[in-house]
């Protein structure tokens, strides 16, 4: 693990990428993802990434991701401030939402190490909830600017 690595950051630290337009820190509470009548994300692990010009999104750790529900597509992009990034699909009974999530397998060196960590397409899930409360959009860190 390199030594931008997110997942072994403190409860409270935001870490900023040597690049300066990306920085992290941790949600510090309970996030659910629903897709189909199912909970796919169950986690307390969340990170807020924060990135010039965007709205704060979440990066949750794969490993709280329910595996049974991920299909790995062939679909790639390339971000000019993280890497390139590896998606997956979300199967659930009949139900699918194609390349609802994805992944920075490999970071540029001047960006954080986010490899442990996936984010998803807002709309392609059904339902969002932070500490069970129904959400509409990511929380906004305080002091959120970078």
């Amino acid at each position: 693990m390199s030594d931008r690595s997110v997942s072994d950051r403190s409860s409270s630290e935001r870490t900023v990428a040597p690049n300066g337009v990306i920085a992290v820190q941790p949600l510090n509470k309970r996030l659910r993802v629903t897709f189909a009548g199912q909970d796919v994300v169950d986690t307390t692990g969340a990170i807020h990434l924060l990135e010039k010009g965007h709205r704060p999104t979440y990066y949750i750790p794969l490993a709280d991701v329910r595996s049974e529900y991920l299909e790995e597509t062939d679909t790639s992009t390339v971000c000019p401030r993280k890497g390139t990034a590896r998606y997956w699909s979300l199967v659930v009974g009949q139900q699918r939402s194609d390349d609802a999530l994805w992944s920075y397998p490999n970071h540029y060196d001047d960006a954080l190490d986010l490899s442990d960590y996936v984010s998803f397409y807002w709309d392609r899930v059904d339902e969002w909830f932070e500490d069970e409360a129904p959400i509409t959009e990511p929380s906004t860190p305080a002091g959120s600017a970078l």
